[in-house]
């Protein structure tokens, strides 16, 4: 009897980053030789001491910094620009629109995510389950401006969570904290 091959929702193989732009401190090693996977329906934290590498691993992921070394792989394949938008993201400070209302926020995360492969209905259905969901049904017509901040807090996961999602990446640290969400194609 063989077992099938858990291919990893994402994986890190030997990426390194080096930053090689302070005059001062010359060459700095943030990240050496990180290999690490991500599974689908299981949330994955990365903890570490302040300067570890945290959000320099986040933002190779993201596409902000290229990596110096290694590889980044989503469902076993290259991480392209067209794999990103299957990963979410939710900073550790909200950058919502504070104009929008809860529901035209949802409205608009779930538009750019799914782009053309859902109609207007499937969105607004899918952005009313998400406010049941996240239990601001009652608050859809509320700007962003006037929500407390655990309201704001649902909103962002939400909007990081745009459509389902089968994996969370999370990163811990004193100062900081921020969601990785892999998203089904």
């Amino acid at each position: 009897m063989s077992q099938a091959t858990v291919v990893p929702a994402l994986e890190l193989k030997g990426v390194s980053k080096v930053f090689k732009n302070d005059v001062l401190k010359g060459k700095q090693v943030a990240l050496d030789g990180l290999s690490c996977v991500f599974f689908k329906g299981a949330c994955t934290g990365l903890l570490g001491a302040n300067g570890a590498g945290k959000t320099t691993t986040i933002k190779v992921v993201l596409g902000l910094l290229r990596p110096t070394a290694g590889e980044i792989l989503f469902e076993g394949l290259p991480l392209t620009t067209e794999r990103k938008r299957y990963i979410g993201f939710m900073p550790e400070v909200n950058k919502l629109p504070l104009g929008l209302t809860v529901q035209e926020l949802l409205t608009h995360s779930f538009a750019v995510y799914a782009g053309r492969t859902s109609s207007r209905a499937e969105r607004r259905d899918q952005v009313e389950a998400k406010l049941r969901e996240i239990s601001l049904i009652d608050h859809r017509k509320k700007r962003v401006a006037q929500l407390s901040k655990g309201m704001a807090r649902r909103l962002a996961w939400a909007t990081a969570r745009s459509e389902e999602h089968t994996s969370e990446l999370q990163s811990h640290s004193f100062i900081s904290y921020a969601v990785f969400c892999l998203k089904k194609k």
